[in-house]
């Protein structure tokens, strides 16, 4: 069995995965920025709640933060999930009957468990930036939201981060958290396969490619242009329009990265939003050069 910490920054909790899956070990490891754990004083082989206490007590010593737990042997047919605020464990099937893979369930607890630190709100999207100034893209999952950052990067913006958008709440200024870009086959060989460090990594179903950001990012903080949502790609009828602030407004609150809510002040994160909604525009384009020159055009 292996053991592997991610710290998920700017979140409350982290999450461990215990596995003897060499995929399944493989895949988190190249996907997140993640620290190996030597084998506790737990028997890995005995009680499952004597474990998980002990990894926690273990990460929380070592690395002052609180985790999660995901336990997956490899052939199993099931994965236990461990939630220190519940101090109880979930059993769930991961089978070929369920059709849900050791991998997607641990992104599925990665998503459900996602709360931010009280410093922060959080929004599903990537970002880029361009002399300093950051443009949000959000947009639902299958909407070429990666591919158009990976090309937006390769035309001389810079890659801030893919998934995960964190704006701190006291200056309402985007926190770069960046991981590994992740591209869809069809998405990569698009962009011409032409990155320099790319993890390519198989679940059993979907190839996907893992493109590492080796630049360092040039601030610590960046100014929001704008943000913008994506309606699609491969269109007849292009368009970048402003929207309504309320339009916006409502859209924002629904691009919420955590289901679940920290101890922010709510009003103060609303605040941040309806400044958020009146920089904020919908695109439409037919290829990714056409983003690009909607978004060239737009800048102040």
């Amino acid at each position: 069995m292996k053991i592997l910490f991610y710290s998920r920054e700017k979140c409350k909790y982290g999450m461990t995965l215990v596995t003897d899956d060499e995929i399944l070990w493989g895949i988190f490891h190249k996907r997140y920025d993640c620290h190996d754990i030597e084998a506790t004083d737990a028997d890995i082989g005995g009680d499952f709640g004597v474990l998980a206490r002990s990894i926690f007590e273990y990460v929380q010593k070592k690395f002052q933060k609180k985790t999660l737990l995901y336990f997956y042997k490899n052939n199993s047919g099931k994965a236990l999930m461990w939630n220190p605020d519940e101090n109880e464990t979930k059993e769930v099937a991961c089978d070929e009957q369920s059709e849900l893979s050791p991998i997607q369930l641990l992104e599925n607890f990665l998503y459900t468990t996602l709360i931010p630190t009280d410093d922060v709100i959080a929004l599903h999207g990537a970002a880029v930036a361009k002399d300093g100034k950051a443009q949000l893209l959000l947009a639902s999952t299958m909407c070429g939201k990666s591919t158009l950052t990976a090309f937006l990067w390769q035309e001389g913006y810079e890659y801030i981060t893919d998934d995960e958008i964190f704006i701190s709440r006291s200056t309402m200024r985007l926190v770069p958290i960046r991981r590994n870009l992740s591209l869809r086959q069809g998405g990569y060989e698009m962009l011409g396969g032409s990155f320099k460090k790319v993890h390519n990594i198989y679940d059993g179903k979907t190839k996907t490619y893992l493109v590492v950001p080796e630049n360092k990012l040039k601030y610590e903080s960046y100014e929001i242009e704008k943000v913008v949502f994506l309606a699609g790609y491969g269109s007849d009828e292009p368009y970048f329009v402003k929207l309504e602030p309320r339009d916006a407004f409502l859209r924002l609150l629904k691009g919420q990265l955590s289901s679940k809510n920290s101890e922010g002040n709510v009003s103060e994160k609303y605040s941040i939003m309806a400044n958020l909604a009146k920089i904020s525009y919908e695109m439409r384009y037919s290829d990714l050069w056409m983003a690009e020159k909607f978004l060239k055009h737009s800048q102040k």
